[in-house]
């Protein structure tokens, strides 16, 4: 009888091993099977800059922001380049004539639906073809006796004669390497300030080299040299 019972019992364990382990491999499957792919959400409004009802130069860049990332955008039918949120053209390729021309915004989401929008502007009769000026900066080219100490705390700012694209600006030993200074663009200025241990020293001469593009494509090149005052 012992003997029977002690069979029996070795039965119902294993029994009890296979059921454990069938059970976690549905548990498993089924954890498998529910993974679900991220919803992509639709874009549903775009700004341009120039904004709608500016008066723009035949050849202005125009540049679409959406609210959500897309696949690809089109103007009139014609391709935008870019990526996500923000896409840009060159009004010259859509030809439009001088006057007032409705723009039609055209995307594509990240889920295959389509979205759309308005924009209207004024076209020049004439396109732009004069690069942007400094008009104003921190410093001019060839000031003597700057104090360094308000450049380092309050950074050095260029205004230009119209609004610009992100460029390139650094600030440098005149005849040595470029300092860490970080720029901050902004419509038609820029300002850069020291990163910590590159801020400006006295008795030293240094200059400034700033490129960039107004909104036609224009290109400025200019620079801006100085020196900083003995220490008092």
């Amino acid at each position: 009888m012992q003997k029977l019972l002690r069979t029996l019992a070795v039965i119902m364990a294993a029994m009890l091993v296979v059921f454990m382990v069938g059970c976690g491999g549905d548990e498993t499957g089924e954890d498998d099977g529910e993974d679900e792919a991220v919803e992509q959400p639709s874009a549903t409004t775009a700004t341009t800059s120039p904004a709608a009802g500016s008066e723009v130069a035949p050849n202005a860049n125009l540049t679409i922001t959406l609210d959500e990332a897309v696949d690809g955008v089109t103007v009139n039918g014609t391709a935008a380049a870019g990526s996500g949120k923000t896409w840009s053209l060159n009004l010259a390729g859509l030809n439009l004539p001088a006057g007032s021309a409705t723009l039609n915004i055209g995307w594509t989401n990240k889920d295959g639906t389509a979205g759309s929008a308005s924009v209207a502007l004024t076209i020049q009769e004439t396109a732009d073809t004069d690069p942007p000026t400094i008009t104003d900066s921190s410093v001019s080219d060839g000031d003597k006796d700057v104090d360094p100490a308000g450049l380092n705390t309050d950074g050095i700012s260029i205004t230009f004669s119209e609004n610009v694209s992100e460029g390139d600006i650094s600030i440098s030993i005149e005849g040595g390497d470029a300092l860490n200074w970080l720029a901050e663009w902004s419509d038609n200025s820029v300002t850069i300030v020291p990163a910590k241990g590159a801020e400006l020293g006295n008795e030293t001469s240094y200059e400034i080299s700033v490129s960039t593009a107004d909104g036609a494509g224009n290109e400025l090149s200019d620079s801006i040299s100085f020196t900083t005052k003995g220490k008092e």
